[in-house]
Protein backbone atom coordinates (compact mmCIF):
# COMPACT_ATOMS: atom_id res chain seq x y z
CA UNK A 1 0.00 0.00 0.00
CA UNK A 2 0.99 3.84 -0.62
CA UNK A 3 0.10 7.08 -0.12
CA UNK A 4 -1.91 7.36 -3.05
CA UNK A 5 -4.44 4.24 -1.84
CA UNK A 6 -4.81 6.50 1.48
CA UNK A 7 -5.82 10.00 -0.13
CA UNK A 8 -7.98 8.10 -2.67
CA UNK A 9 -10.18 7.00 0.32
CA UNK A 10 -10.02 9.72 2.41
CA UNK A 11 -10.99 11.64 -1.06
CA UNK A 12 -14.03 9.68 -1.22
CA UNK A 13 -14.72 10.14 2.36
CA UNK A 14 -14.58 14.12 1.60
CA UNK A 15 -16.64 13.78 -1.82
CA UNK A 16 -19.46 12.45 -0.26
CA UNK A 17 -19.36 14.41 2.54
CA UNK A 18 -18.87 17.86 -0.07
CA UNK A 19 -22.00 16.66 -1.62
CA UNK A 20 -23.70 16.51 1.39
CA UNK A 21 -22.81 19.83 2.69
CA UNK A 22 -24.14 21.17 -0.53
CA UNK A 23 -27.23 20.31 -0.63
CA UNK A 24 -27.26 21.80 2.73
CA UNK A 25 -26.44 24.81 1.89
CA UNK A 26 -29.03 25.29 -0.94
CA UNK A 27 -31.61 24.81 1.81
CA UNK A 28 -29.89 27.70 3.86
CA UNK A 29 -29.41 29.72 0.49
CA UNK A 30 -33.45 29.14 -0.06
CA UNK A 31 -34.10 30.41 3.69
CA UNK A 32 -31.71 33.32 3.24
CA UNK A 33 -33.63 34.87 0.57
CA UNK A 34 -36.72 33.78 1.88
CA UNK A 35 -35.80 36.46 5.45
CA UNK A 36 -34.01 38.81 3.22
CA UNK A 37 -37.41 38.91 0.87
CA UNK A 38 -35.68 37.98 -2.10
CA UNK A 39 -36.96 37.85 -5.66
CA UNK A 40 -37.81 34.51 -6.86
CA UNK A 41 -36.96 35.33 -10.72
CA UNK A 42 -32.87 34.76 -9.72
CA UNK A 43 -33.68 30.89 -9.49
CA UNK A 44 -35.98 30.81 -12.62
CA UNK A 45 -35.28 27.96 -14.87
CA UNK A 46 -34.76 29.54 -17.96
CA UNK A 47 -31.50 31.54 -16.58
CA UNK A 48 -30.10 28.45 -15.40
CA UNK A 49 -31.21 26.17 -18.31
CA UNK A 50 -29.53 29.24 -20.33
CA UNK A 51 -25.92 28.77 -18.74
CA UNK A 52 -25.96 25.28 -19.39
CA UNK A 53 -24.23 23.94 -16.61
CA UNK A 54 -25.52 21.08 -14.74
CA UNK A 55 -24.86 21.70 -11.38
CA UNK A 56 -26.21 25.30 -11.53
CA UNK A 57 -29.57 24.19 -12.99
CA UNK A 58 -29.40 21.42 -10.14
CA UNK A 59 -28.71 23.59 -7.31
CA UNK A 60 -31.05 26.44 -8.66
CA UNK A 61 -33.84 23.54 -8.85
CA UNK A 62 -32.82 22.61 -5.42
CA UNK A 63 -33.44 26.06 -4.09
CA UNK A 64 -36.64 26.79 -6.01
CA UNK A 65 -38.52 23.70 -4.58
CA UNK A 66 -37.27 24.55 -0.99
CA UNK A 67 -39.09 27.95 -1.74
CA UNK A 68 -42.21 26.29 -3.22
CA UNK A 69 -45.40 27.46 -0.84
CA UNK A 70 -43.35 31.20 0.35
CA UNK A 71 -45.19 34.42 0.85
CA UNK A 72 -42.10 36.31 1.84
CA UNK A 73 -40.27 35.97 -1.60
CA UNK A 74 -40.67 38.78 -4.00
CA UNK A 75 -42.93 40.41 -0.93
CA UNK A 76 -40.27 43.23 -0.56
CA UNK A 77 -41.75 46.53 -2.73
CA UNK A 78 -41.26 48.96 -0.90
CA UNK A 79 -39.85 52.30 -2.45
CA UNK A 80 -35.81 53.08 -2.59
CA UNK A 81 -35.32 48.80 -2.56
CA UNK A 82 -32.45 47.90 -4.63
CA UNK A 83 -33.05 47.24 -7.94
CA UNK A 84 -30.93 43.39 -7.53
CA UNK A 85 -30.57 41.02 -4.70
CA UNK A 86 -26.81 40.79 -4.20
CA UNK A 87 -24.73 38.12 -5.82
CA UNK A 88 -24.42 36.37 -2.35
CA UNK A 89 -28.60 35.62 -3.06
CA UNK A 90 -28.87 36.22 -6.60
CA UNK A 91 -25.80 33.82 -7.38
CA UNK A 92 -26.16 31.39 -4.83
CA UNK A 93 -26.90 28.72 -7.77
CA UNK A 94 -24.13 29.78 -9.95
CA UNK A 95 -21.45 28.89 -6.83
CA UNK A 96 -22.45 26.00 -5.39
CA UNK A 97 -23.57 24.76 -9.13
CA UNK A 98 -20.00 25.46 -9.32
CA UNK A 99 -18.79 23.28 -6.69
CA UNK A 100 -21.30 20.40 -7.69
CA UNK A 101 -19.72 20.21 -11.17
CA UNK A 102 -16.32 20.83 -9.79
CA UNK A 103 -17.66 16.96 -7.63
CA UNK A 104 -18.53 15.41 -10.27
CA UNK A 105 -15.29 15.56 -12.33
CA UNK A 106 -13.55 14.31 -8.35
CA UNK A 107 -15.77 11.42 -8.18
CA UNK A 108 -14.79 10.63 -11.74
CA UNK A 109 -11.37 10.25 -10.41
CA UNK A 110 -11.51 8.84 -7.33
CA UNK A 111 -13.88 5.95 -9.01
CA UNK A 112 -11.29 5.11 -11.54
CA UNK A 113 -8.44 5.54 -9.03
CA UNK A 114 -10.11 2.67 -6.96
CA UNK A 115 -10.48 0.85 -9.99
CA UNK A 116 -6.86 0.96 -10.88
CA UNK A 117 -3.92 -0.54 -10.10
CA UNK A 118 -1.52 1.86 -8.24
CA UNK A 119 1.47 0.38 -7.30
CA UNK A 120 4.16 -1.94 -8.07
CA UNK A 121 5.38 -4.34 -9.55
CA UNK A 122 2.91 -5.26 -12.23
CA UNK A 123 2.71 -8.85 -13.66
CA UNK A 124 2.09 -8.85 -17.10
CA UNK A 125 1.11 -12.62 -17.43
CA UNK A 126 0.52 -12.28 -21.43
CA UNK A 127 4.00 -11.24 -22.02
CA UNK A 128 5.82 -12.81 -18.82
CA UNK A 129 7.20 -9.57 -17.43
CA UNK A 130 7.57 -7.86 -14.50
CA UNK A 131 7.23 -3.88 -14.55
CA UNK A 132 8.16 -1.13 -12.30
CA UNK A 133 6.57 1.69 -13.38
CA UNK A 134 4.97 4.97 -11.61
CA UNK A 135 1.18 4.10 -11.05
CA UNK A 136 1.74 4.61 -7.70
CA UNK A 137 1.98 7.81 -8.59
CA UNK A 138 -1.73 10.06 -7.33
CA UNK A 139 -0.87 13.11 -9.16
CA UNK A 140 -4.90 12.58 -10.59
CA UNK A 141 -6.36 12.22 -6.74
CA UNK A 142 -4.25 14.92 -5.77
CA UNK A 143 -5.70 17.63 -8.54
CA UNK A 144 -9.13 16.68 -7.74
CA UNK A 145 -8.53 17.09 -3.90
CA UNK A 146 -7.10 20.69 -4.21
CA UNK A 147 -10.21 21.51 -7.01
CA UNK A 148 -12.13 19.59 -3.58
CA UNK A 149 -10.70 22.11 -1.31
CA UNK A 150 -11.42 25.26 -3.30
CA UNK A 151 -14.85 24.41 -4.19
CA UNK A 152 -15.78 23.96 -0.53
CA UNK A 153 -13.96 26.59 0.70
CA UNK A 154 -15.73 29.36 -2.25
CA UNK A 155 -18.89 27.77 -0.84
CA UNK A 156 -18.26 29.07 2.73
CA UNK A 157 -16.78 32.18 1.36
CA UNK A 158 -20.90 32.55 0.22
CA UNK A 159 -22.29 31.64 3.47
CA UNK A 160 -20.38 33.72 5.18
CA UNK A 161 -21.38 36.68 2.95
CA UNK A 162 -24.80 35.99 3.29
CA UNK A 163 -24.39 36.16 7.16
CA UNK A 164 -23.36 39.26 6.52
CA UNK A 165 -26.43 40.92 4.96
CA UNK A 166 -28.54 39.58 6.94
CA UNK A 167 -26.80 41.94 10.00
CA UNK A 168 -26.47 44.81 7.35
CA UNK A 169 -29.37 47.61 7.97
CA UNK A 170 -28.91 49.28 4.33
CA UNK A 171 -29.79 45.92 2.81
CA UNK A 172 -31.52 43.35 5.11
CA UNK A 173 -35.07 44.62 5.00
CA UNK A 174 -35.54 45.93 8.26
CA UNK A 175 -34.08 43.42 10.51
CA UNK A 176 -32.28 44.51 13.24
CA UNK A 177 -28.39 44.45 13.27
CA UNK A 178 -28.21 41.47 15.88
CA UNK A 179 -30.83 40.13 14.39
CA UNK A 180 -32.51 39.31 18.44
CA UNK A 181 -35.92 41.31 19.38
CA UNK A 182 -33.95 42.18 22.67
CA UNK A 183 -31.18 44.21 23.61
CA UNK A 184 -27.68 43.17 23.21
CA UNK A 185 -25.21 41.26 20.92
CA UNK A 186 -27.36 38.08 19.51
CA UNK A 187 -25.75 36.77 16.80
CA UNK A 188 -23.33 39.49 15.57
CA UNK A 189 -20.30 38.55 17.58
CA UNK A 190 -20.94 35.07 15.41
CA UNK A 191 -20.52 36.68 12.35
CA UNK A 192 -17.03 37.57 13.13
CA UNK A 193 -16.54 33.38 14.20
CA UNK A 194 -18.27 33.02 10.54
CA UNK A 195 -15.75 35.25 9.02
CA UNK A 196 -12.89 33.71 10.75
CA UNK A 197 -13.75 30.20 10.12
CA UNK A 198 -13.86 31.01 5.74
CA UNK A 199 -10.74 32.85 6.22
CA UNK A 200 -8.98 29.47 7.78
CA UNK A 201 -10.89 27.35 5.11
CA UNK A 202 -9.76 30.04 2.35
CA UNK A 203 -6.14 29.27 3.52
CA UNK A 204 -6.36 26.16 3.72
CA UNK A 205 -8.05 25.88 -0.09
CA UNK A 206 -4.08 26.94 -1.63
CA UNK A 207 -2.73 24.20 -3.56
CA UNK A 208 -0.99 21.34 -2.39
CA UNK A 209 -0.32 20.24 -5.86
CA UNK A 210 2.63 22.74 -6.80
CA UNK A 211 4.64 22.01 -3.48
CA UNK A 212 6.09 19.05 -4.64
CA UNK A 213 9.62 18.21 -2.51
CA UNK A 214 12.77 15.68 -3.97
CA UNK A 215 13.33 12.98 -1.49
CA UNK A 216 15.51 10.00 -0.99
CA UNK A 217 18.44 10.87 -3.05
CA UNK A 218 16.59 12.30 -5.75
CA UNK A 219 14.32 9.25 -6.33
CA UNK A 220 10.97 10.46 -5.41
CA UNK A 221 12.18 13.83 -7.23
CA UNK A 222 8.53 14.66 -7.97
CA UNK A 223 5.94 13.64 -5.53
CA UNK A 224 2.10 14.66 -5.84
CA UNK A 225 1.69 16.16 -2.56
CA UNK A 226 -2.08 14.33 -2.75
CA UNK A 227 -2.17 12.78 1.00
CA UNK A 228 -1.95 16.68 2.16
CA UNK A 229 -4.05 17.84 -0.59
CA UNK A 230 -6.85 15.28 0.89
CA UNK A 231 -5.82 16.04 4.74
CA UNK A 232 -6.55 19.88 3.85
CA UNK A 233 -9.67 18.78 1.67
CA UNK A 234 -11.25 17.27 4.67
CA UNK A 235 -10.60 19.95 7.04
CA UNK A 236 -12.11 22.71 4.61
CA UNK A 237 -15.05 20.77 4.71
CA UNK A 238 -15.47 20.54 8.24
CA UNK A 239 -14.96 24.23 8.18
CA UNK A 240 -17.67 24.65 5.61
CA UNK A 241 -19.84 22.74 7.67
CA UNK A 242 -18.92 25.00 10.28
CA UNK A 243 -19.58 28.59 8.56
CA UNK A 244 -23.16 26.49 7.74
CA UNK A 245 -23.71 26.13 11.35
CA UNK A 246 -23.11 29.59 12.59
CA UNK A 247 -24.97 30.96 9.45
CA UNK A 248 -27.91 28.64 10.71
CA UNK A 249 -28.31 29.93 13.95
CA UNK A 250 -28.14 33.23 12.27
CA UNK A 251 -30.89 32.70 9.81
CA UNK A 252 -33.39 31.34 12.75
CA UNK A 253 -33.27 34.20 14.66
CA UNK A 254 -34.12 36.15 11.55
CA UNK A 255 -36.71 34.23 10.29
CA UNK A 256 -38.12 34.41 14.12
CA UNK A 257 -38.47 38.35 13.57
CA UNK A 258 -40.43 37.78 10.32
CA UNK A 259 -44.29 35.98 9.89
CA UNK A 260 -43.79 32.68 10.19
CA UNK A 261 -46.75 32.15 8.73
CA UNK A 262 -45.65 33.33 5.57
CA UNK A 263 -42.35 30.58 5.57
CA UNK A 264 -42.35 28.11 3.45
CA UNK A 265 -43.07 24.61 4.43
CA UNK A 266 -39.59 23.71 3.84
CA UNK A 267 -38.29 26.45 5.87
CA UNK A 268 -40.22 25.47 8.60
CA UNK A 269 -38.90 21.82 8.72
CA UNK A 270 -35.84 23.53 8.42
CA UNK A 271 -36.17 25.66 11.30
CA UNK A 272 -37.52 22.90 13.77
CA UNK A 273 -34.59 20.71 13.00
CA UNK A 274 -32.53 23.99 13.69
CA UNK A 275 -34.21 24.99 16.65
CA UNK A 276 -34.05 21.51 18.72
CA UNK A 277 -30.59 21.80 18.35
CA UNK A 278 -30.29 26.22 18.72
CA UNK A 279 -33.20 27.58 20.29
CA UNK A 280 -34.11 31.27 18.98
CA UNK A 281 -32.13 33.95 21.25
CA UNK A 282 -33.67 35.19 24.26
CA UNK A 283 -31.17 36.71 25.81
CA UNK A 284 -27.05 36.76 25.28
CA UNK A 285 -25.48 32.98 25.78
CA UNK A 286 -23.02 30.55 24.89
CA UNK A 287 -23.00 29.21 21.22
CA UNK A 288 -20.49 26.91 21.04
CA UNK A 289 -22.46 23.68 22.47
CA UNK A 290 -25.50 24.72 19.69
CA UNK A 291 -22.77 25.09 16.75
CA UNK A 292 -21.05 21.81 17.60
CA UNK A 293 -24.61 19.98 17.89
CA UNK A 294 -25.51 21.26 14.03
CA UNK A 295 -22.16 20.76 12.81
CA UNK A 296 -22.55 17.06 13.90
CA UNK A 297 -25.73 17.22 12.20
CA UNK A 298 -25.01 18.43 8.94
CA UNK A 299 -22.58 15.88 8.92
CA UNK A 300 -24.49 12.97 9.60
CA UNK A 301 -27.46 14.25 7.52
CA UNK A 302 -29.59 14.35 10.30
CA UNK A 303 -29.91 17.94 9.65
CA UNK A 304 -32.07 18.64 6.30
CA UNK A 305 -34.95 17.65 4.78
CA UNK A 306 -34.24 15.20 2.25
Amino acid sequence: MNGTAVMTAIGAIGAVRLEHALAACESAAALAAEVMFGRSQAFAPIAHQLKHHPGQIASAGAIRSALAGSRLIDSGKHEGRIIQDPYSIRCAPHVIGAARDSLTWVRQVLHRELNSVNDNPIVDLENGETLFAGNFYGGHVALAMDLLKIAAASVADLLDRQFALLLDARLNEGLPETLVAYEGCGVKALQITSSALTALATQRSAPDTVLSRPTEANNQDKVSMGLNAALNAAEVITLLQQVLSALLVALSNAAALRDPARLSAGAVRLLEAVRARSPVLTADRRLDHDLRQLTQAIDARALFPR
